[in-house]
């Protein structure tokens, strides 16, 4: 019957020459016997994993329809008591897009990230779930997307044990704000038609931060232009002209610096410029969030993916310096995650102490 698959791995990479057509085939997962009998069936036509020239592997990622395949076995089988099991009270779901007018599941995306128990950020394809038939976060997923590491295939999943707001319930919220209204409002009459970007699910400090771009198009523009940026974070949720400004509105930063005059009954002394406050750190971190954001978008523009892959490290970098700078940050976000056990893989290894999220070797990657 169609749309039914009962074995499914990432065994073979293939190229194609973009000149002459010619097809290649590498091996990629040393352990499948499907491969093994099929290159001693046919031998020569698939060539061995270390053949790989270090050029075409520094642009292999995680393929998004296996992950796609994996997340939706996880929706049932991260459950382990058989009651539960059977009766689905505790099933997860792939959320609906909210900003797509189609009906669908939200995609994956790539990102570059830091998960708990990460040591650095890691290049990773994402996902969420929520619980099946209500519209909270139920989890995150993300999974090493980057071939060239050690890492490959290994997946996080964070559990959330809080009532923490899904993307469609972001996404009803943004619909409903006044500056979103008044936003829409001023297009009405003109021939520019609204476009929301990938509302983008990063945790950050034991909560979740959402962001999303909203771009219009014209009737005689054949690219959209940003010309919003819409973030949520806990119970706040701002509408700014840019990253930068939707991040300072969001973690409560002011314009304004908070500077204290010297008191001029006091002889001048040491001029070393005193370290960074809490409110300085935070005004940073936003401006190279910002920055990053940029640099991003004009790699992303010229395909050049080294720097476009740098520039989301950045920004990354850059949110969680913001998050941890904000006094509050873990007051006020969404409490996020506990440590759940994963699944869509083939060998599990139980996570060290201290570890906040459990890791899955995926040996069919």
């Amino acid at each position: 019957q169609q749309n039914q698959v009962n074995y499914i791995r990432n065994s073979v990479k293939a190229t194609v020459d973009a000149y002459d057509g010619k097809v290649k085939l590498y091996e990629w997962d040393t352990k499948d016997p499907v491969l093994k009998t099929w290159r001693k069936a046919f031998p020569g036509t698939v060539e061995a994993r270390s053949k790989i020239p270090q050029t075409l592997m520094d642009h292999l990622r995680y393929p998004q329809d296996l992950f796609k395949v994996q997340r939706e076995l996880l929706t049932r089988y991260h459950v382990e008591d058989p009651a539960q099991f059977y009766s689905g009270s505790d099933a997860w779901q792939v959320p609906d897009d909210p900003t797509n007018k189609e009906p669908g599941s939200v995609p994956p995306y790539y990102l570059s990230m830091k998960m708990p128990g990460q040591d650095q950020q890691a290049f990773s394809l994402t996902t969420t779930f929520t619980p099946r038939g209500r519209p909270n976060l139920g989890a995150f997923m993300a999974v090493n997307a980057d071939a060239a590491s050690k890492d490959y295939g290994t997946m996080r999943l964070l559990r959330v044990t809080s009532t923490v707001k899904g993307p469609g319930q972001v996404q009803s919220e943004l619909n409903g704000n006044d500056d979103v209204a008044e936003f829409v409002r001023n297009l009405k009459g003109t021939d520019s038609d609204i476009e929301y970007g990938n509302l983008l699910t990063v945790p950050l400090e034991g909560g979740f931060l959402y962001i999303e771009p909203v771009y219009t198009r014209g009737g005689t523009q054949n690219y959209p232009l940003l010309r919003k940026v819409a973030a949520s974070y806990g119970s706040k949720i701002v509408f700014e002209n840019n990253l930068g400004d939707a991040l300072n509105a969001v973690f409560g930063v002011d314009g304004e610096s908070d500077t204290t005059p010297p008191d001029p009954s006091e002889p001048p002394g040491d001029t070393t410029k005193p370290p960074a406050t809490g409110s300085d750190a935070l005004k940073q971190a936003i401006a190279d969030a910002q920055k990053a954001y940029n640099d991003g978008e004009a790699a992303l523009k010229e395909q050049d993916w080294p720097a476009y892959g740098k520039a989301q490290e950045a920004l990354q970098e850059a949110l969680e310096r913001a998050a941890a700078a904000q006094p509050k940050a873990g007051a006020e976000g969404d409490k996020a995650a506990a440590p759940e056990k994963d699944a869509g893989a083939d060998a599990a290894k139980k996570p060290e102490k201290g570890e906040e999220a459990e890791q899955v070797a995926d040996q069919g990657s």
